[in-house]
């Protein structure tokens, strides 16, 4: 296996052990400050480091920051969708534990990339076909399986 492609994926399962970490801290701040103060004081305090990191990096000389207004908007996108995100996990994931709230996280991404590989919004575009309609089935047959019952 290539040396790039093996860190890339030690990298996503990293990646997959933090964010059930921060779901796991998201439900529990959910459920004393409800859902969207959770979300929002996530991004809040989220986005002060970070301004902290890019003005230390903005600081290189070597590497100025310039971004168009066409960069900034496609930023700000992002933002407001990763505020969803976490308000999301914060209101699931007291309510139905956060194995099956990331399990249903995970069907909606899988769904959302087939539609995304169809349309060849990523790249080259890969058709729609029953294996990977019967993929999406057995993740959704899992979630169920992961929902709690009573």
């Amino acid at each position: 296996m290539k040396p790039a492609i093996l860190a890339g994926a030690l990298a996503a399962l990293v990646t997959g052990i933090i964010i059930t970490a921060q779901a796991a801290l998201l439900a529990r701040s959910g459920g004393t400050l409800g859902a969207a103060r959770t979300g929002l004081f996530t991004y809040l305090l989220g986005g002060a480091a970070a301004a902290a990191i890019l003005a230390i990096l903005t600081l290189r000389p070597d590497r100025p920051v310039a971004p168009t207004p066409g960069q900034i908007l496609v930023v700000a996108v992002a933002g407001l969708m990763g505020v969803a995100i976490l308000t999301g996990i914060a209101f699931s994931g007291q309510r139905v534990g956060v194995g099956a709230a990331l399990g249903a996280m995970l069907l909606g991404q899988m769904a959302a990339a087939i539609l995304v590989d169809a349309f060849g919004w990523g790249g080259a575009a890969i058709p729609v076909t029953l294996p990977r309609l019967a993929g999406l089935a057995a993740l959704a047959a899992g979630v169920w399986l992961l929902l709690p019952r009573g």
